[in-house]
């Protein structure tokens, strides 16, 4: 993909886009947690590129008859191919960037068929608060606490 592919797609995530680490449960018990970024827009040009050049999955979201309302499509990747997507377009997110750098951490330490132990869930929770933490506006990055003196 060329790297003004990349630059735009960065802006896309950056304006309409969603990193997030949830929770995966199967009935009360917490099965683990996984990460999942996705866009979603009124534009289905931007879903069907999204999903034709990176995978994932494109889907509408019927939002309603009548003037004046439009269906919603989202795009979705998750787990291994959330982080190769966000590998690529780090160098030119701005505004995600924190998020990106913590999904990619969490992502890069998951070891695929091993059990985790009681300190991996725990670090894996610690990740999930940080990010809901970043997305609702709570938590600052490195580079805004060391221009602010924190």
């Amino acid at each position: 993909m060329k790297q003004t592919d990349l630059a735009y797609i960065a802006g896309i995530l950056d304006g309409e886009g969603s990193i997030s680490i949830t929770n995966r449960s199967t009935g009360i018990k917490l099965q683990g947690h996984s990460l999942s970024v996705s866009v979603i827009n009124t534009n289905e040009w931007i879903c069907k590129w999204l999903h034709f050049n990176l995978g994932g999955y494109c889907r509408v979201r019927v939002n309603g008859l009548g003037w004046g309302k439009r269906d919603i499509w989202e795009w979705n990747v998750q787990a291994r191919k959330a982080l190769y997507f966000l590998e690529l377009v780090l160098p030119y997110l701005r505004i995600k960037r924190p998020q990106a750098e913590l999904a990619i951490l969490f992502q890069g330490h998951k070891k695929k068929g091993q059990h985790k132990n009681p300190e991996d869930k725990s670090t894996e929770e610690e990740q999930r608060l940080l990010m809901h933490n970043y997305n609702s506006g709570k938590a600052k990055s490195r580079d805004e606490s060391k221009r602010n003196g924190i």
